[in-house]
């Protein structure tokens, strides 16, 4: 397992989510902007992304014709989605894409400063996102891992609410295993949201409320 950024390449994420004076959010609001080449310019438009930004590492990947060339023609021949075309491009190289698709915009990294703190981003976005949901957060965060933090902004986004709107409170546990929903509480596993996949955590939430 590990994480989506390092496997897929490429990251679909929400700017409005992060603090603009910290981690990711401090990263994205420094990256320098990045003007493609007006062929290039125009499949990222048909991509659906207006701005893009780049440091200066991943800048060199998209002045080399041997990448570009290929991201064009994979839209306009092969018809392939953006993450795959990125992808695939991509695949052996160290460039990661972060594309905040409301706001039209996508974040190129390639220097490994900037990759690291780029893997923190499911925990910068977590205070906001829980916000949001009119959730609070308690116990043993400090023990989750880069893998826990995006298992929980997975699980977070997928209808949790309409599924679970009793739950207020998450609380992060280390000494019973799986899960307890006792609503407004529900106790999660800080092991199983750290080493396993979301399939997992899911089926587990779903025989908690069973019981």
């Amino acid at each position: 397992m590990a994480l989506r950024l390092m496997t897929e390449k490429i990251l679909f994420i929400s700017e409005d989510l992060l603090f603009p004076k910290i981690g990711t959010g401090l990263l994205l609001a420094t990256l320098p902007k990045f003007s493609p080449l007006e062929n290039l310019a125009q499949v990222f438009l048909s991509y659906g992304i207006l701005e893009t930004y780049a440091d200066k590492k991943a800048k060199r990947y998209w002045e080399r014709e041997e990448f570009v060339g290929p991201f064009c023609t994979n839209l306009i021949v092969n018809k392939m989605s953006l993450a795959d075309n990125f992808r695939t491009v991509f695949s052996k190289e160290e460039l990661y894409f972060l594309v905040d698709a409301e706001k039209k915009k996508g974040f190129f990294i390639a220097e490994k400063e900037n990759v690291v703190i780029a893997a923190n981003y499911h925990r910068d976005a977590m205070p906001k996102l829980l916000k949001n949901m009119g959730i609070t957060l308690w116990g043993s965060t400090i023990k989750i891992n880069q893998l826990g933090w995006q298992n929980l902004y997975d699980l977070l986004t997928s209808d949790f609410l309409k599924n679970f709107p009793e739950v207020k409170r998450i609380e992060v546990i280390s000494t019973a295993p799986g899960i307890r929903l006792k609503p407004p509480a529900l106790q999660l596993e800080v092991a199983l949201i750290n080493f396993s996949p979301l399939e997992k955590i899911k089926e587990t939430l779903s025989l908690a409320r069973k019981k």
